[in-house]
């Protein structure tokens, strides 16, 4: 894997990028490089095409930053577009609620809860848990779905 920093400027949204990002999510991005630096870089296509990254693209530009760490793959449109596909999908799946709680417990004994980088309503499922006292890892197993009938318990 090569690494390059490229300007952010330079870098080309994909014009069908499925997952929208809203300026208040672009805005707790840039919190966070700010706070936390880039740790995760772009990926692009050889034609600098974003495949993975388009909300910290907006968030270093909102930032003004001149460089971020890039990568650029060679791939084929429709290897490009699986991949955009897939990471936006994986992102997006259910949380382990019992681990859910473990981290809001941590983050809520050092007062990070209410921080300006977080907040439990950026997680749905965080609402209801964060006072539960009662919470354990048998009251908080994750949904199930039968693949035959669909039913949930």
């Amino acid at each position: 894997m090569n690494i390059q920093f490229l300007d952010p400027l330079t870098l080309i949204p994909f014009p069908g990028n499925s997952k929208p990002h809203p300026p208040e999510q672009v805005e707790a991005l840039a919190k966070l490089i700010q706070e936390f630096k880039f740790d995760q870089p772009v990926v692009v296509d050889q034609n600098l095409v974003i495949i993975k990254g388009h909300g910290r693209t907006l968030a270093a530009i909102k930032l003004g930053m001149k460089y971020i760490p890039v990568i650029v793959q060679v791939v084929e449109d429709a290897v490009a577009r699986l991949n955009r596909v897939l990471d936006n999908h994986l992102v997006s799946q259910e949380y382990d609620q019992y681990s859910l709680r473990q981290d809001l417990l941590v983050l809520q004994s050092k007062n990070l809860l209410s921080s300006a980088l977080f907040s439990p309503a950026m997680i749905p499922e965080a609402l209801p848990m964060v006072n539960r006292v009662e919470a354990t890892l048998f009251s908080l197993v994750t949904k199930h779905k039968c693949p035959s009938c669909a039913y949930m318990w």
